[in-house]
């Protein structure tokens, strides 16, 4: 089975088009809506192995997501778009 790819964007579109992707490309996702649930299931080390990272985001942006992973030592590949 392929990778645990976590999708985190806002916009329903984009999550939708991304989800359907990555699942034609073999792989599993989990798809988050927003910065805070990002943190929660990412910090919680659920064997997530890649992650695909909205920059604009409401309440929590990308960035902030990125650089509080790396500060908590979590050295997953993020790909921030």
């Amino acid at each position: 089975m392929g990778k645990l790819i976590a999708i985190v964007d806002d916009d329903p579109v984009q999550r939708r088009l991304l989800d359907h992707a990555v699942t034609q490309m073999g792989h599993r996702t989990i798809v988050l809506e927003g910065g805070a649930e990002a943190l929660e299931v990412l910090q919680a080390d659920g064997g997530v192995d890649l992650v695909v990272l909205d920059v604009m985001m409401p309440q929590i942006d990308g960035l902030t997501v990125l650089s509080t992973l790396r500060e908590a030592g979590k050295t997953v590949p993020i790909i921030v778009q």
